[in-house]
């Protein structure tokens, strides 16, 4: 029996705007359950200059097998050369939320959509 896909919990931060067209994306797309929207400010180094801006913290939980193709596309949509994309997994949850997310990130049905 093949082994149950595992929760993963993926963060990245993005301008606002960035980050609904990004969030917007990646559920259609079924690659993410859900995603929280955090306002935070973030600090840096970038190109030898200190950076302070303010951001959307996406806390987007998904599964293990789809990560690969979360960051891909973070990667593809996101305005920043090199963006934040972190992957955590969750080794519990409810089982009802669990299966809930295993159910939202698993394809439509042919012509759904």
């Amino acid at each position: 029996m093949p082994e149950e896909p595992s929760l993963m919990i993926v963060i990245s931060t993005a301008p606002e705007h960035a980050a609904y067209d990004i969030g917007h994306a990646l559920i259609n797309e079924h690659l993410v359950a859900c995603i929280n929207l955090i306002p935070v400010r973030s600090m840096y180094m970038w190109e030898e200059k200190f950076c302070t801006e303010r951001e959307l913290l996406m806390m987007m939980k998904t599964t293990s097998e789809k990560f690969s193709e979360v960051e891909n596309r973070i990667l593809a949509l996101h305005p920043y050369d090199v963006p934040e994309i972190l992957g955590f997994p969750v080794p519990q949850g409810t089982e009802s939320y669990v299966s809930w997310v295993l159910q939202s990130v698993s394809a439509p049905p042919e012509g759904i959509d």
